[in-house]
């Protein structure tokens, strides 16, 4: 097998009637990337009954390739082992081209020699952002690099600089102030993260991952934040199709600032949604203040997800399974309820705080299925189901923003700007900006080819976007009689133009029912200028 796909051919095995042939002598042979196999630049090693030659100045772990070798000499000739072999180390992303070649049968014996050619190691790049989530044209661009073999048993570096912005000023979630009451200000979001992935030798397509993460970003609903975060995750391959990652460790360290009209904007639009009187001046500080105190997140996080895409026939559907559960703030619990025990100005006994910090207790579930069948070669219909829910513990009163679910935008609810339906029927475009604790969506399109774009397919998509979010309780809480009312639907049509990056998608999206209207069913006012615009790059799911 010729992963790189440079060559093609054929291999005939022939088993004779009654020969039972074992595996014989196994070699290695790494080449030279750069250069022809030169003997002045070559490595030898021998380990686990497998002899090796590493070609020129590439530093490759000789247990990373024969613990990735599935056939020992032995071993009765099979093709899965070889597959697996294949797999394994096409698995460590540093070869890119791996075949096994059978040189002769000797005495009941097949000698192989397992041919590998290191892929480049350092890769850089860049990557265009744009979309409309705030209403105006938001865009940007990232820049990572990676180096896919950083110490020769394929741990793999990747670093990431990203930086957006939006075009211009938009004050549509600040409808309740008057311009003399706020800062004009322009959101954007900036991020550098780095990650270290180091592979389990004994099953490299399993991994352990170490990521540190520093974010900044202003929003419009007149709030800027600073963001640290460290995790640890283990990741398992558990079949073909399914994997299993664990963060054993993450800790989050965010603060947020108020902008001039903040407070104004939080007796507005925010204060009623939380129980809070606006009029109660010492409340609605307690509240603010609350809000905008530095807070640590500490989470143990497990995901598991399911997709066929890789082995599924084209005719045949193509599904998505994607299960998350969270539970944040047991390790501050413990020390704050054994070991520091402490009094600390701002907090009460009752307050969730470890040496004069704030800290979040939550639990939370969210799961995701898609499917998508190929009718013809040209037309495809594509669905998705999104639900998740979420709850505090522990001294906690509520869940932190920055984990909550929100909807509208390009890759949600298309009817609706990013993040400004709900919870439920609320009005407050500003109080959609700070999500909610229950989540349930449902998406379908259509999708038809109809011509190309730069040797890609390009076409338009009929959808249908439906569901909310809400609270656990309050005038905005879920109920029965909430999901039947209090449901938002659009539908739309889409234009779709491929490109080298992926398809640029534009969005035009007429609400169907908006349960922030008194009168819901505004396809009843329908008029073909009245539609949400959103674009992006790459399908909605």
């Amino acid at each position: 097998m010729d992963t790189s796909a440079t060559n093609a051919g054929i291999l005939f095995r022939v088993n004779l009637p009654g020969q039972i042939v074992r595996y014989g002598p196994a070699n290695v042979i790494v080449h030279n990337p750069v250069k022809n196999d030169k003997k002045d630049i070559v490595k030898t090693f021998s380990r686990d009954n497998i002899e090796g030659k590493i070609f020129g100045r590439e530093k490759i772990s000789p247990k990373l390739i024969t613990s990735s070798m599935k056939y020992r000499p032995g071993n009765l000739t099979s093709q899965s082992l070889e597959r697996r072999t294949v797999e394994n180390l096409g698995g460590t992303g540093i070869f890119s081209s791996i075949y096994i070649n059978p040189d002769s049968v000797k005495a009941g014996e097949l000698y192989t020699t397992l041919h590998l050619e290191p892929a480049p190691k350092h890769q850089f790049e860049p990557k265009l952002l744009l979309d409309n989530r705030y209403g105006a044209l938001f865009y940007g661009g990232s820049l990572a690099y990676e180096n896919k073999n950083l110490f020769g048993a394929a741990e793999q570096l990747h670093t990431s600089i990203e930086y957006g912005r939006q075009a211009g000023y938009s004050d549509e979630v600040l409808g309740s102030l008057t311009p003399d009451q706020y800062d004009k200000i322009i959101p954007y979001e900036f991020r550098l993260k780095s990650s270290l992935l180091f592979p389990v030798l004994k099953n490299p397509e399993n991994f352990y991952l170490a990521t540190a993460e520093i974010a900044r970003t202003k929003q419009p609903i007149l709030l800027s934040s600073r963001n640290a975060l460290l995790r640890g995750t283990y990741s398992a391959k558990l079949t073909n199709s399914s994997r299993l990652n664990f963060d054993f460790f993450e800790v989050e360290f965010i603060k947020q600032d108020s902008l001039r009209g903040f407070r104004q904007l939080f007796k507005t639009e925010l204060a009623q949604n939380i129980g809070i009187d606006p009029v109660d001046a010492t409340k609605v500080q307690a509240a603010i203040d609350s809000l905008l105190q530095t807070r640590i997140d500490q989470t143990f996080r497990l995901r598991y997800n399911y997709s066929n895409r890789q082995k599924v026939a084209p005719e045949k559907t193509i599904l998505n399974f994607d299960l998350l559960l969270e539970h944040a703030g047991l390790i501050p619990w413990l020390i704050d309820n054994y070991a520091d025990k402490k009094s600390y100005a701002g907090f009460s006994d009752s307050d969730p705080q470890i040496f004069g910090t704030a800290y979040s207790q939550y639990m939370k579930i969210e799961t995701g299925i898609s499917l998508a069948k190929n009718l013809t070669p040209d037309n495809q219909i594509a669905g998705r189901i999104l639900a998740g829910y979420m709850v505090p513990w522990g001294k906690a009163q509520s869940t932190p923003e920055e984990r909550r679910f929100y909807s509208g935008g390009s890759n949600s609810m298309r009817g609706w700007l990013y993040n400004t339906l709900g919870p439920g029927s609320s009005i407050s475009e500003a109080a959609s900006n700070f999500g909610a604790d229950i989540k349930l969506e449902m998406n379908l399109e259509y999708r038809m080819k109809l011509f190309k774009l730069f040797g890609q397919p390009s076409g338009i998509t009929f959808f249908s976007d439906i569901g909310n979010i809400w609270d656990r309780s309050g005038p905005y809480g879920f109920s029965l009689d909430s999901l039947v009312n209090d449901f938002a639907w659009d539908v739309g049509v889409g234009l779709r133009l491929g490109s080298p990056v992926g398809p640029f998608r534009f969005d035009f999206a007429w609400k169907v029912h908006d349960p922030a209207e008194a009168d819901p069913w505004v396809i009843n006012r329908w008029k073909p200028g009245n539609f949400t615009f959103s674009f992006g790059i790459g399908e909605a799911f």
